[in-house]
C-alpha cells in the first residue's frame, strides 16, 4: 500500500510484496510412557518397551536419540556385561533411534537372560538423550496422546524378579475404600507366591508398616504408624497371612474424599540388613481410600406455607 500524498512518482516495477512463514514452536516430546518396568526372569526372550513421541503433531523433524543403559553402583544392578557368565540381561549399552515425522514410536529392546540362581531383585536404568542439540524436542514431558492426558519420562527403571527358589509376599489388597466412621480397618499381607523349595521350615519373616499421607493427613484423619509401633505376626511356611490394624479418625468436618498409603517393609531389629535373597515384597504399597460420612441437611423449615 502506497500514501500517494506528495509523492511525485512510484516505481512498482520490481518486487513489492514478500511471502511471510509462520513456524510451529511447539516442541515434540518424547520419552517412556512409564518410570518402572517390571519383568520376570522366566520371561526369557526379547523385550522391547516404546518410546513414545507426542507433543506438536504437526512436525516435520526427523532427529535421532540414544537410549543408554546406567547400571549404577547398586549390588543389585542387573549386570548388562557380554564377557560376563552371570549377566542377566543381553542388550547393547547404547541403542540409537531415529524419529521420523509419521513415525510415533521407537523400540528399546533387551533380552532376559534366565539361570538356577536365587538371586534379589535386580534392576537397571534406561537414559534418553539427543544426539544433536538445538531441537525443538524435549525428552520428558506432559503431552496429549489419543485425546488423554499423558507424562512422559526421560528415563525409566527396569525391575527383573527373580523366579529361581522365591518367596513373594505383598498386600492382599492394592486398594481399599473405607467409610470415615470404619474406626479399625484391618490391612493384610499374604504370600502371593512360592516356587521351589524356597520357604525353609525354621525361617520366620517379621514385618512392620509405615503410613505415608496423601490428601488425608495424621492426626485427624488415620493413626500414624512407623517400624517402631505395629508388626505383623511372623509369616512362616505355615502362616501365610498376616495382618495388622490401622485406626481410621471420625471427625464433624464435611470434606472431600481423602487418601494416604502404608507401605510394608522388613522388621528392621528382625532383618537389619534386609529380607533373605529369596524373599520379596511385591506389592510393598496400598492405597487406603477415606470417604467422608458427614453431610449438610438442606429444605424448607415447614411443609405448607
Amino acid at each position: 500500500v502506497v500514501d500517494a500524498v506528495n509523492v511525485d512518482r512510484v516505481d512498482l516495477s520490481g518486487r513489492f510484496a514478500t511471502l511471510g512463514r509462520i513456524i510451529d514452536d511447539d516442541p515434540l516430546i518424547v520419552g517412556f510412557e512409564q518410570m518402572t518396568y517390571t519383568f520376570f526372569e522366566a520371561n526369557d526372550t526379547f523385550t522391547m518397551i516404546p518410546i513414545i513421541k507426542g507433543g506438536n503433531q504437526r512436525s516435520e523433524l526427523t532427529f535421532s536419540l540414544r537410549a543408554s543403559i546406567i547400571r549404577g553402583s547398586d549390588a543389585n544392578a542387573a549386570e548388562t556385561d557380554q564377557d560376563s557368565s552371570d549377566r542377566d540381561i543381553l542388550a547393547r549399552e547404547t541403542q540409537d533411534r531415529t524419529f521420523r515425522p509419521a513415525q510415533q514410536s521407537v523400540p528399546f529392546v533387551f533380552e532376559l537372560i534366565d539361570d538356577d540362581d536365587p538371586e534379589p531383585t535386580e534392576d537397571f536404568q534406561v537414559e534418553l538423550s539427543l544426539e544433536e542439540s538445538g531441537l525443538n524436542v524435549n525428552l520428558g514431558g506432559v503431552v496429549e496422546i489419543d485425546g488423554s492426558i499423558s507424562v512422559l519420562f526421560s528415563s525409566a527403571r527396569i525391575v527383573i524378579i527373580d523366579d529361581d527358589a522365591t518367596v513373594t509376599i505383598g498386600w492382599e489388597e492394592e486398594f481399599t475404600a473405607v467409610n470415615e466412621s470404619q474406626g479399625i480397618l484391618e490391612l493384610c499381607v499374604v504370600i502371593l507366591n512360592i516356587t521351589g523349595n524356597a520357604f525353609p521350615p525354621d525361617e520366620a519373616i517379621t514385618l512392620a508398616a509405615i503410613t505415608i499421607p496423601g490428601t488425608a493427613a495424621d492426626p485427624g484423619d488415620y493413626e500414624e504408624l512407623t517400624v517402631e509401633d505395629l508388626f505383623f505376626p511372623d509369616i512362616t511356611a505355615t502362616n501365610s497371612r498376616s495382618c495388622i490394624e490401622v485406626t481410621i479418625e471420625d471427625d464433624d468436618l464435611l470434606e472431600a474424599t481423602e487418601n494416604f498409603s502404608v507401605q510394608v517393609v522388613p522388621d528392621p531389629f528382625s532383618h537389619p540388613t534386609g529380607l533373605p535373597p529369596n524373599f520379596f515384597l511385591v506389592p510393598d504399597l496400598t492405597v487406603v481410600e477415606i470417604m467422608d460420612n458427614d453431610f449438610v441437611r438442606i429444605g424448607f423449615r415447614e411443609i405448607d406455607y
